[in-house]
């Protein structure tokens, strides 16, 4: 009889060591700061960005993330989140590089986050925009084409209306643009 009192307390303590062990797991191999290696990466379309920095930190029942990236124009724009791993949308603050402006983030299991990130009507509708901008900043003529629908309309860089009818057409002269601006 004196062995049941026993095996209770060892199989309490059994019990009680399993769940420190379990809660001491940590949680996101993902934690930490991540450098992106430029020499190794590929990006398509190009070019791709001069530099990124992600910083991954824990909190109670998620994590805080802040990225930082250098583009081909020289521009480092910030953004960041602080999500809890319950698959529920959080904003995202700064500028997205996917034009995201929420994000939901779930445990696939201890180490494993899941994250999917969506973009309102406005970054949609934005995103355009942007490519365009970055393309004609970077000088970038194929770039530019690609953002363009045609027949293409446009105020010429003598002030002077242009329709482009197709892609051939569509080429920027960035040396007369500029002259014409100084």
């Amino acid at each position: 009889m004196n062995r049941l009192p026993t095996l209770l307390a060892l199989v309490s303590l059994l019990l009680a060591a399993s769940a420190t062990m379990l809660a001491q797991t940590p949680k996101g191999a993902h934690i930490g700061t991540w450098k992106l290696n430029v020499a190794k990466s590929k990006f398509n379309p190009g070019p791709g960005y001069r530099s990124e920095t992600r910083t991954y930190e824990p909190t109670a029942d998620g994590y805080k993330f802040q990225g930082e990236c250098a583009n081909p124009d020289g521009s480092t724009p910030k953004y960041g989140f602080t999500v809890k791993y319950e698959n529920k949308d959080y904003p995202v603050a700064g500028r997205d590089p996917g034009g995201a402006d929420t994000i939901a983030v779930k445990l696939v299991d201890a180490n494993n986050p899941q994250g999917k990130s969506s973009a309102t009507r406005e970054a949609e509708a934005r995103a355009p925009i942007d490519e365009f901008f970055r393309a004609f900043n970077a000088r970038d003529n194929e770039a530019i084409k690609k953002t363009l629908n045609f027949p293409h309309v446009r105020i010429n860089e003598m002030g002077q209306v242009t329709v482009a009818r197709d892609a051939s057409e569509g080429e920027v002269n960035f040396e007369e643009l500029f002259s014409a601006v100084s």
